[in-house]
């Protein structure tokens, strides 16, 4: 029996039967065929179904071969993830994700420089496309480039 998945497991199922007790007092229109509540509960009804799925998996035993991951790796992509907050407002919001994501991809061993250019690349073009473009958006362009 895995312990902590059990633990974290019913953690988010409590977390997740508050949060959804805290949307029933949202707002509700009659013109509107969804509510404020909406997403939230959606939301909430996946965290569910996979708190569920980890509680599940926590009573397999360890297969073996199976090793265990170094907090290390945590602790690194944790370090990375607030380089890349901190650098958004000197370098910009683009210029900034395009080293991040290549770096977690370089950090999780991926060879491939089709993948090391083409989902960096994918990525931003959609923000762009979607945020900037569709959504009207903007974006922090940096010190540097301002």
């Amino acid at each position: 029996m895995n312990r902590p998945n059990l633990f974290i497991g019913v953690i988010l199922i409590i977390g997740c039967s508050i949060y959804f007790y805290e949307t029933i007092s949202f707002p509700s229109s009659e013109l509107q065929m969804t509510s404020a509540a909406f997403i939230p509960r959606v939301y909430c009804i996946i965290m569910l179904i996979l708190s569920a799925f980890l509680i599940a998996s926590s009573f397999k035993g360890e297969e073996e071969g199976e090793s265990k991951p170094s907090f290390l790796y945590s602790f690194i992509a944790i370090g990375l993830t607030v380089i890349y907050v901190a650098l958004i407002p000197f370098i910009g919001f683009f210029i900034t994700t395009l080293l991040f994501i290549v770096s977690l991809l370089v950090f999780a061993k991926v060879k491939s420089y089709i993948i090391l250019s083409s989902v960096p690349i994918g990525t931003l073009a959609f923000i762009y496309i979607f945020f900037v473009k569709i959504l009207n958006v903007s974006l922090p362009v940096g010190i540097v480039f301002q």
